[in-house]
């Protein structure tokens, strides 16, 4: 079964690294997709007004989410609560591996929306870079 559905996106996100902590919110439209028991999530990122790049989240189960941003910087993680990894990170300055430790992955959606929550650190040489938390809104039309 295939499910389409126009919806209402609130992320709210939460970056600390070197004592500094930075927060941001936007509100974007983005289309949600059941497909194969896996929830799709779809929506372009904006920067002061401008499309800033597309994210793509795919919810394999609860505590597993795959991440896709193409843009400004682009990236693909596969976020599996307590599972580290190793990713490529592109930036204007080049790019970048990086190390990916999730320590809390919570994804609950059904067909009129519901909520994602990630928690995870970025890390280089074994030394923490920043620790990111994103919680993602999600509300049918």
């Amino acid at each position: 079964m295939t499910m389409k559905q126009e919806v209402l996106i609130t992320v709210h996100s939460t970056f600390r690294a070197g004592g500094e902590v930075e927060k941001t919110e936007f509100f974007t439209n983005g289309l949600l997709y059941l497909k194969n028991k896996k929830y799709y999530l779809l929506y372009e990122m904006y920067d002061q007004k401008q499309p800033a790049g597309k994210t793509s989240i795919i919810v394999e189960n609860p505590h597993k989410v795959s991440l896709r941003t193409q843009g400004e910087s682009d990236y693909c993680l596969s976020l599996d609560q307590g599972v580290r990894c190793q990713g490529w990170f592109h930036f204007s300055e080049g790019r970048m591996m990086l190390g990916i430790h999730p320590t809390k992955i919570e994804a609950d959606l059904t067909e009129q929306g519901g909520i994602i929550r990630m928690r995870y650190g970025l890390e280089s040489g074994g030394m923490l870079l920043t620790e990111n938390e994103i919680e993602i809104d999600v509300k049918a039309k």
